[in-house]
């Protein structure tokens, strides 16, 4: 898998969607028809919530405390929207 592969991978657009799900190997995409082959794209990527917590954010915080807050913090967004 390329960087590039990865990165289409992450990407929010919708026809990236279920696209490069090889970890080290793209042959599988490839046999399964799920590989995105436009290597001209370069999509934005990651989480664009203002209260997603990350180290640029707070970094005071240990490592072991900002992992923990990103991975409550699904479970909070689920549970503003009950």
């Amino acid at each position: 898998m390329t960087p590039q592969s990865h990165r289409v991978h992450h990407s929010p657009i919708l026809e990236h969607r279920d696209t490069n799900f090889g970890l080290t190997f793209s042959i599988w995409d490839h046999i399964f028809g799920t590989q995105y082959r436009n290597y001209d794209e370069y999509p934005i990527t990651g989480i664009h919530d203002e209260g997603f917590p990350t180290e640029q954010d707070e970094p005071d915080k240990n490592l072991a405390k900002l992992v923990l807050d990103q991975f409550i913090y699904p479970f909070r967004m689920v549970a503003t929207r009950l």
